[in-house]
């Protein structure tokens, strides 16, 4: 007959589950702020400012990259103010499935002078494949992550020789361009011809007829009180957010940040900008040491 009591092993089996049980929404919760984390950057601003646009109607008119004449192009513009978390996208296609391939620069100068420190960026891309040059295209992801400091920057796509002409980059001598705070746009495009291992370093020449369309974005940041560079100039900074506003909860509020820590890092960032550029700078377009 089997005993109506249960024995040390049953007794073990349910507090086990038992307390299981209890902290099952604590597991779930755990598990969707690891998840949030995994897919959000937490340091990021909700919304990305605009830095440069420039748009147009796609009407058949086009820049080759690479081709017949190993053509390498490029755009410009300037800003006075610093920029972080910055993405960089660009109205490209290609008509032969063999010819979608690229490499994109973003440059503090182009011409023969051109150095690895002049190089903030350098990527491959695969453009969209498209049936015409006057096909619509959704722009191509070239750069995310940047941080750019105030200066003059390029961004320069080269591509593969080839008999014909079927990569391209969009561009119109009508556009609407959109800049951000602190940004002036260069209105024209620069065009190099020839095979080189470093394509911003080639003679470039310029027009204005034409403009490429092209968009970049990223989190202006904010000029703050302290001096970049200087020991204090986060002291500084922290100390005067948190007399204006009243503390940084406040200040993050404020100044549309999505926590204390994005501030900071904001703040970090500002007074030693050439460290922060060092960090969002690609592995592979880091100086030697």
């Amino acid at each position: 007959m089997g005993s109506i009591y249960g024995t040390a092993s049953d007794s073990t089996t349910y507090r086990t589950v038992h307390t299981v049980n209890r902290i099952k929404p604590f597991l779930h919760f755990l598990l969707l702020l690891l998840t949030i984390n995994c897919c959000f950057d937490i340091n990021a601003r909700a919304k990305a400012d605009n830095i440069i646009s420039v748009t147009g109607n796609i009407e058949g008119l086009a820049s080759f990259i690479g081709g017949s004449s190993s053509q390498v192009l490029a755009a410009s513009w300037s800003s006075s103010q610093t920029y972080d978390n910055v993405q960089i996208s660009a109205s490209i296609g290609s008509l032969d499935p063999n010819f979608v391939n690229g490499t994109a620069f973003l440059t503090s100068k182009i011409g023969p002078d051109v150095t690895a420190s002049d190089v903030i960026a350098a990527k491959s891309f695969v453009a969209p494949l498209t049936p015409s040059y006057s096909s619509p295209v959704t722009n191509t992801l070239l750069f995310s992550g940047l941080f750019l400091q105030p200066g003059t920057y390029f961004l320069v796509l080269s591509g593969s020789s080839s008999s014909t002409n079927p990569l391209y980059w969009n561009d119109n001598g009508v556009v609407n361009i959109s800049v951000g705070t602190g940004v002036t746009s260069v209105q024209g495009i620069f065009f190099a011809s020839g095979n080189s291992a470093n394509p911003p370093s080639l003679n470039f020449s310029f027009s204005d007829v034409d403009k490429p369309f092209f968009d970049a974005t990223g989190n202006l940041v904010p000029a703050f009180a302290g001096t970049p560079g200087r020991a204090n100039c986060h002291r500084q900074s922290v100390s005067a957010l948190a007399r204006q506003y009243g503390g940084l909860n406040n200040a993050a509020a404020a100044l549309d940040f999505p926590s204390v820590q994005a501030l900071q890092k904001a703040i970090r960032d500002f007074c030693e900008p050439d460290a922060a550029a060092e960090l969002a700078r690609p592995a592979g377009n880091r100086p030697h040491q």
